[in-house]
């Protein structure tokens, strides 16, 4: 990666390096973390620490990519958002679920929306339908998910708990997913 290539002016290639390492270094100290992390938090964080490293290794891939030839498609970056969206969103319920409990299906919608939304902005962009199409669905997925999270059984259970350091952290999560 950081080869002959490596051109300091090179700005795509500095900051997918960067994403790159931070992404790794952020799931090697999540994944760290579960060493003294009370059990109960272990799944949220566990799935934060894969989807960070997924991230990572997805960064480090395209900076190499574009370090080869200079051009970029989209494919390698969806290519990582069809993995890590799930991950996130299954990350977000397993933290809400701790402060009281969420149905499953819950979990399963979302993570099945955060899926089609990546899958139905990519066919929009790889000209499998309309490209608008494409970015209209992606949308309506994100907001069904924000849905769950804001006004669902999710945002709920967190509301109901009374316990002031979830509902804190919970409102950063969702925060990051909006």
């Amino acid at each position: 990666m950081f080869g002959s290539l490596f051109q300091t002016g090179d700005v795509v290639s500095t900051s997918l390096a960067v994403a790159a390492l931070a992404s790794i270094s952020a799931a090697a100290l999540m994944a760290l973390g579960l060493t003294w992390t009370p059990e109960r938090w272990r799944m949220p964080v566990a799935i934060s620490a894969v989807a960070l490293l997924a991230a990572g290794i997805d960064y480090w891939g395209i900076s190499t990519l574009w370090l080869a030839g200079q051009k970029m498609t989209s494919g390698p970056r969806f290519a990582g958002w069809f993995v890590v969206h799930p991950l996130q969103v299954a990350a977000v319920y397993f933290f809400a679920n701790i402060a009281g409990p969420v149905p499953a299906g819950v979990f399963w919608r979302t993570v099945v929306a955060a899926f089609l939304m990546v899958l139905s902005r990519y066919l929009g962009d790889a000209g499998y339908f309309n490209p608008t199409l494409g970015v209209l669905l992606s949308v309506a997925f994100w907001l069904y998910i924000l849905g769950e999270m804001y006004f669902g059984r999710m945002g709920e259970s967190v509301a109901k708990s009374g316990n002031e350091p979830a509902q804190r952290g919970y409102f950063w999560l969702r925060l990051i997913v909006t």
